[in-house]
C-alpha cells in the first residue's frame, strides 16, 4: 500500500535530492525519501 502526502523540503535538501535522481542514482524524488525514511527506521 502506498500513501501520498506533500511535505516541505528546503532549498538544499530539494537540490540534493534532485541531483541524486538526475545522475540516475535513484528513479524519483520518492524513491530518494522512501529510502531516507528506510535507513531512519534502521538506525533508530
Amino acid at each position: 500500500m502506498t500513501a501520498k502526502t506533500s511535505i516541505s523540503l528546503t532549498d538544499d535538501q530539494e537540490a540534493y535530492a534532485r541531483s541524486l535522481v538526475e545522475s540516475r542514482q535513484f528513479p524519483s524524488l520518492s524513491a530518494v525519501l522512501q529510502r531516507g525514511l528506510e535507513m531512519l527506521r534502521r538506525d533508530c
